[in-house]
């Protein structure tokens, strides 16, 4: 009989949820709360599925950060997490809940953050800014709560891969609506092209796991789709017209090829015919050239072009708060108000691990490097187990999980996304690959993986 259960307990011999019941490769029946985390996910894949339906206090300008707005995707994640909370309440003795090392850090670093309101430069500001990352943290939680087999990261690929046709629909219509838009709440406003800066990072977020769907397809549909979305993908990146995209492209297209994309002919030539697309399409779009040669050093441009850029302002200041306060910064996303306050306009920090280091000290910065590096080491262990013991595909869904979240850590120091929800999915994903992807090559009671000779091949960090 099939699995069904809506909330499959942890069974202490099975931590990773990889048993089956039924025939040998029958599929796994998708659980209710994964469905819901995904649901939840597709419906952030754009601005224009996320609107607000309720929002409570805020007002013009900045003061609107104070504003807690409640959005379909926020309300379908809660509602897996009841559904976690109620399963534990109703059966406390079975070990629904799975807690891994990455997400101990970050659970760390909300605490922290909490604590380190006592210093903060704005305490209440600080306060919002905490709780909307512990959400972020939820959704890291339902990830690798409910994602447990191999089957649950073929569902995440297929989402993504949907998501990709949304995510570029939604880089269209903010190209092509400059008129207010009939939504209500916090998604309404005009036409702004400083919207697009989620669009671009989504598509590079995506596009892994639309390499491994055309690469490694289980069937024909499969494959189709993937390449599909791999244009949809490059399409979103090109005509949004943001200059992190190439450079992160690069990124991704590296790192891919360098895990698993080197073992599969067609993934070279594919790389190749991308950057001579890329290179013809940006010599097409003069204004395109125009941005990516004001690159500094890489675009021919020097520091001092940029003297008195807003960005650039925030750059600093995020170095002087460090210099400033080191060990504990001035509390989460207490540089914006600092910018603010200093020269007159709203403007947060555009790198990850400044806007950690600025405002939550070195104990933040630390913190935060533990969970990405952490759930980065699980990912790999995954990939080299899947080698290891010949499964190609295998590595490459552990390959497209880190190639995404590597591609969001790069992709946020030019657009933070401390507070988006791309890297908490990508990390979730990582983090979970080892455990599920070590099925072929036989996980020894030790956690190790062996290959088949039975030699342990290496064991998950963390």
């Amino acid at each position: 009989m099939e699995e069904s259960n809506a909330i499959s307990p942890v069974h202490p011999d099975d931590p990773a949820g990889l048993r089956r019941r039924g025939e040998a490769g029958s599929p796994r029946r998708m659980s209710l709360g994964l469905l819901l985390v995904l649901l939840g996910a597709l419906s952030q894949a754009s601005r224009f599925s996320r609107a607000s339906l309720l929002i409570w206090g805020g007002g013009p300008g900045i003061e609107l950060y104070y504003s807690w707005d409640v959005d379909p995707s926020k309300m379908i994640v809660a509602g897996a997490l009841y559904l976690l909370v109620l399963a534990m309440l109703l059966h406390p003795r079975q070990p629904y809940l799975r807690v891994d090392l990455p997400f101990k850090f970050l659970g760390a670093l909300i605490a922290w953050s909490f604590l380190a309101l006592a210093w903060s430069y704005d305490p209440g500001w600080s306060f919002i800014w905490t709780l909307r990352l512990a959400q972020w943290v939820v959704v890291y939680l339902l990830v690798i709560t409910f994602t447990r087999s191999r089957d649950d990261l073929h569902r995440w690929s297929h989402l993504f891969l949907y998501s990709s046709f949304i995510n570029l629909v939604g880089v269209v219509l903010e190209l092509t609506i400059r008129e207010k838009i009939g939504h209500i709440g916090t998604a309404a406003g005009e036409f702004d092209r400083a919207l697009l800066t989620g669009y671009p990072a989504r598509a590079l977020m995506y596009l892994p796991f639309a390499f491994h769907c055309v690469l490694w397809r289980r069937n024909r549909v499969e494959g189709g789709l993937g390449a599909a979305c791999i244009v949809f993908n490059l399409a979103a990146i090109y005509i949004s017209g943001r200059r992190a995209g190439p450079l992160v492209l690069v990124v991704v297209l590296v790192a891919y090829f360098l895990l698993i994309g080197r073992r599969h002919r067609g993934f070279l030539i594919a790389c190749i015919a991308i950057l001579i697309a890329g290179i013809v399409a940006v010599k097409l779009n003069p204004y395109y050239a125009w941005r990516l040669s004001t690159i500094p050093f890489l675009g021919g441009a020097g520091l001092e072009q940029w003297e008195g850029d807003p960005r650039i302002i925030q750059y600093r200041e995020g170095l002087a708060i460090f210099a400033q306060h080191p060990i504990g910064g001035i509390g989460l996303n207490g540089a914006l108000l600092w910018v603010k306050h200093l020269y007159g306009y709203g403007l947060g920090q555009h790198s990850v691990f400044l806007a950690m280091a600025s405002e939550l000290g070195l104990v933040g910065l630390f913190l935060y490097l533990l969970f990405a590096g952490f759930a980065a080491m699980r990912s790999l262990a995954a990939v080299r187990g899947g080698l290891g013991a010949g499964d190609r595909p295998g590595a490459s869904l552990g390959a497209a999980a880190l190639t995404s979240l590597l591609a969001m850590l790069v992709w946020g120091q030019f657009q933070s996304l401390v507070f988006s929800m791309p890297i908490y999915i990508s990390a979730g994903l990582c983090s979970v690959s080892y455990g599920i992807l070590e099925q072929k090559a036989g996980q020894a009671s030790s956690g190790g993986a062996r290959d088949r000779s039975g030699r342990v091949l290496h064991r998950p960090p963390g």
